[in-house]
């Protein structure tokens, strides 16, 4: 880990793959948002990007449900948190499933500074009436220089 300003991060260099990993929880009742969560050091900025996503649970292979790539561009603005939404990639993750994030820079970006991943959900839990309960946690960023995986 390093340091960006006061976050702690893990620094994502052209060419190269960041991880995510965390656990959904076990009063997971509907996935409402998930999101890789970074810090930009380029202004105006083209950053493409592509995103793939494994979960499971235990006793099944780490890589059971294994969807992507979410694949796309964005305009970044310096020294700014952005966020890009993955919940497409999380159809099917259930409540204890754990889950890995690869998150790939273009080889002609900037560096950014991943942050980790934040997720709002539903809970399973009964409710009162008329009130609607949501959770949001976010998971950190592994530990890492954002280098290949040989």
């Amino acid at each position: 880990m390093q340091g960006y300003g006061n976050y702690a991060v893990q620094q994502l260099d052209a060419g190269n793959t960041g991880y995510l990993n965390g656990y959904m929880p076990h009063d997971l009742g509907s996935l409402l948002e998930i999101a890789t969560v970074f810090i930009a050091d380029a202004d105006d900025a083209t950053f493409d990007y592509s995103i793939e996503a494994a979960f499971g649970t235990d006793g099944e292979n780490y890589d059971e449900n294994t969807t992507g790539p979410l694949a796309d561009q964005m305009v970044l603005t310096n020294d700014t948190i952005h966020e890009i939404s993955v919940i497409s990639l999380f159809e099917n993750i259930v409540a204890l499933d754990g889950f890995g994030i690869a998150f790939s820079s273009g080889a002609g970006n900037q560096s950014v500074y991943l942050l980790g991943t934040r997720v709002k959900y539903v809970p399973n839990k009964p409710v009162q009436s008329g009130t609607i309960l949501l959770n949001e946690f976010f998971v950190p960023a592994c530990a890492g220089s954002g280098a290949p995986a040989n």
